[in-house]
């Protein structure tokens, strides 16, 4: 891997949901995510960009305002920053999985902050609710909140993405994990590289097109 490479792969991880919840205009609209445990490839099939809200030490004055301490990760209280201070205006959709109690609290607090008027510049937001357990109706359940997602993401680009659509996206960003893939086991026996260094490059995957990060990575 080239200087070049590596620079560009920390650049990406870097330059998205900053610390100060500025988010950088791309050629696609943004979908912005507090976890990455929503599909990227049915935003990407919608024809929407990905930006993963990233925690920092960056003080959050406006959200610490409305969050309690201690219970909300940093993350979180960055996006809350990124929301109340008007940074998230322009984005397409904010999208919280339902994957852990703060995320759920997250939501709900953004949907109150909105509802009381703090602030009105704000994307509409979302709650995806896949079921992590087992049962004979999860997969149904599941199957269906996705379709409404991909349905929610393509009523604002107005694209039709069909199933192969999905397909394709789901090859891509296999191809993309695999390379990830290949970094990562540059850590195992014998490191070859520090987990410090190697941790942008890897988190770059949510943050790229998949044939540029493989070609990089």
């Amino acid at each position: 891997m080239t200087t070049s490479a590596i620079a560009t792969l920390t650049a990406a991880f870097n330059g998205t949901l900053t610390t100060h919840g500025v988010l950088r205009d791309r050629d696609l609209p943004a979908v912005v995510l507090s976890w990455p445990s929503v599909p990227i490839e049915i935003i990407r099939a919608a024809g929407l960009r990905p930006v993963i809200a990233r925690g920092s030490v960056t003080p959050t004055p406006a959200a610490d305002a409305h969050l309690e301490p201690d219970i909300f990760p940093s993350r979180l209280r960055s996006l809350m920053e990124a929301a109340l201070t008007g940074h998230l205006s322009r984005v397409a959709r904010i999208v919280i999985p339902r994957t852990s109690d703060p995320d759920y609290k997250c939501f709900l607090y953004l949907r109150e902050v909105v509802r009381l008027g703090i602030t009105s510049s704000l994307a509409p937001i979302l709650l995806f609710d896949l079921l992590q357990s087992q049962g004979p109706d999860v997969g149904a359940y599941n199957a269906a909140r996705i379709r409404d997602l991909l349905d929610e993401l393509t009523s604002v680009t107005g694209r039709r993405a069909t199933l192969d659509d999905v397909r394709d996206e789901i090859a891509r960003a296999n191809a993309a994990r695999a390379t990830a893939g290949r970094l990562l086991a540059l850590r195992r026996g014998v490191p070859r590289i520090k987990g410090a260094e190697v941790f942008p490059l890897l988190g770059a995957f949510w943050h790229m097109a998949p044939e540029d990060y493989s070609v990089l990575a």
